[in-house]
């Protein structure tokens, strides 16, 4: 009976993952939608900027509501920049150095 109601437990818990995902990928999705600039040219913009080449690229809404382009930039010196690119005007919004890593 314990193993039945673990098993369920576990599975509601994996439901609720999976349903996570579902909401965060609908909402890239929207947010692609109400980008005026394609992902291709807001990488180009952030590879410039910094002078090295993405590794990974994510849209987002940033803490004003704006939707940014959000682009993992790695330098010939292996250094790892976060550079933010307006998704309306493809203008670089800011860069920090991605000390995580």
């Amino acid at each position: 009976m314990q193993t039945r109601t673990a098993a369920a437990g576990l599975l509601a818990a994996l439901g609720l993952a999976v349903a996570g995902v579902a909401q965060a990928a609908d909402a890239d999705v929207i947010n692609l939608g109400k980008a005026k600039i394609s992902l291709s040219e807001a990488i180009a913009a952030a590879e410039k900027h910094q002078g090295g080449k993405a590794a990974k690229a994510e849209v987002e809404t940033n803490k004003d509501g704006k939707v940014v382009f959000d682009i993992e930039v790695v330098t010939a010196d292996k250094k790892v920049f976060d550079v933010m690119v307006d998704a309306d005007d493809g203008k670089v919004l800011g860069s920090k150095e991605d000390t995580d890593q």
